[in-house]
């Protein structure tokens, strides 16, 4: 676990930890068969999670955006390879990894990660079976949303449309009334999306994937007649909410504000008097991260027993750094080749 605050956690401790690391499974449920055992269910699971690099952000800066840095080079891709083996173990193959940094900055900022990232993925990939190699694409939401005539939604549907015909969507066996498999028909895979914060383009991404996820599921459930949901339907719009209710509790929890770029600012949607809205969330995300960042980290340190206070111990306000609570092995072990096994490798 590599729990804390936007920029005080970033990127991946030597265990393959990520920062902001979520896992969100979307469940619909028939309630026309209360009875549990033998009820219809569907689930679709996606992760979202910090770049798996050793990378920070000086926050000693007054800067609105501190400067990102990569403090440790992993040639062995050591971190990395323990942070996808887990998530193969857990999932299974394919691995379908959507980055969503920039790419087209005036001026050099996070559009330097995207580059360490693909090449990180080819270097895990040159040891690993082709059946279980990761699958790296990305995707620059921001300059597609500022083409006055164009928007990211449309790609995101192409990439979630692919995406789902790779790794399925988990279903119960069918029943006379239904469109369903005869047997259980398990999802084999996951979507790791990413952006630099993975809030608000990853929380629209994911959206787009659960919209099409939701489809399926409604439409082998005989719900639908079709595998498609409109824009103006009331199932689409409370999806949207449940998603922006979603983004908002881990904006608070990583950000320290609510999301600031919603789903309907990518679809080009959003109102005039949101723009009011967007700039306090800013300024509340600017002064949590500047101000009271700190003291939550120390709370998350102290809750989750990273720091267990001892007579003899350093008090935890006097540290300098809590680098060495996440990374304790960091110090003592050599890095080694990783190699991205299969799940059932036990490695």
């Amino acid at each position: 676990m590599y729990a804390g605050t936007r920029f005080l956690k970033r990127g991946t401790n030597f265990e393959g930890d990520v920062a902001n690391e979520v896992e969100t499974e979307q469940i619909v449920f028939d309630s026309d068969r209360a009875d549990l055992p033998d009820g219809r269910f569907s689930s679709f699971v996606q992760v979202r999670g910090s770049i798996p690099l050793m990378w920070s952000q000086d926050v000693s800066t007054r800067a609105p955006r501190p400067p990102i840095s990569i403090y440790l080079n992993d040639p062995y891709a050591t971190a990395a390879g323990r942070h996808f083996n887990r998530l193969l173990k857990r999932h299974g193959s394919p691995i379908l990894i959507l980055d969503l940094t920039k790419r087209n900055e005036t001026r050099n900022f996070e559009s330097s990660l995207g580059p360490h990232f693909r090449q990180l993925v080819n270097q895990l990939n040159i040891s690993a079976l082709p059946y279980f190699a990761l699958d790296y694409r990305s995707l620059d939401m921001a300059h597609l949303n500022k083409r006055p005539k164009d928007n990211a939604m449309k790609y995101l549907f192409l990439f979630s449309t692919w995406a789902l015909k790779k790794t399925g969507v988990f279903f119960t066996p069918s029943t006379p009334r239904t469109r369903g498999p005869a047997t259980p028909v398990h999802q084999t895979g996951t979507v790791r999306v990413n952006c630099v914060d993975c809030l608000d383009r990853t929380n629209t991404a994911q959206f787009a994937l659960a919209k099409c996820a939701l489809a399926n599921q409604l439409y082998v459930m005989g719900v639908l007649t079709e595998p498609h949901i409109p824009w103006d339907s009331d199932c689409s719009r409370v999806l949207e909410d449940l998603y922006e209710d979603h983004g908002d509790t881990m904006a608070l929890q990583y950000g320290g504000s609510q999301l600031v770029h919603r789903i309907q600012t990518y679809r080009h949607t959003a109102k005039w008097s949101s723009h009011g809205s967007d700039m306090m969330q800013s300024l509340s995300r600017y002064y949590s991260n500047r101000f009271s960042d700190l003291e939550k980290q120390q709370s998350f340190n102290v809750f989750l027993g990273f720091y267990v206070p001892h007579r003899e111990s350093t008090p935890l306000w006097e540290m300098s750094s809590d680098y060495a609570l996440h990374n304790p092995r960091m110090t003592s072990l050599p890095l080694q080749p990783y190699v991205v096994m299969p799940p059932h490798s036990g490695v």
